[in-house]
């Protein structure tokens, strides 16, 4: 837990905790996740960490879509107006 926690800058970037998940089948599941705190400022990920997530959703057999459009809508966000 300690070397994820580094990784994903537990404490300096992002917060965790565990949440319910409700799977496509309708049952719920307990699942450990980082978040942002309220008030920090989005910023593009690198393509760096963007390439990493993708891969995991790659090795997880997941849909790629959602995460691009999450990518693009941050993207969006971060655009000078």
């Amino acid at each position: 837990m300690a070397s994820l926690d580094r990784y994903e800058g537990y404490h300096r970037f992002y917060t965790r905790g565990v949440v319910r998940v409700l799977q496509y089948d309708g049952s719920e599941i307990e699942a450990f996740t980082y978040w942002m705190p309220k008030g920090y400022v989005f910023t593009e990920p690198s393509a760096e960490y963007l390439l990493t997530v993708q891969q995991g959703y790659k090795d997880f057999g997941l849909n790629l879509v959602p995460l691009m459009m999450a990518y693009q809508d941050v993207n969006n966000k971060c655009a000078p107006n």
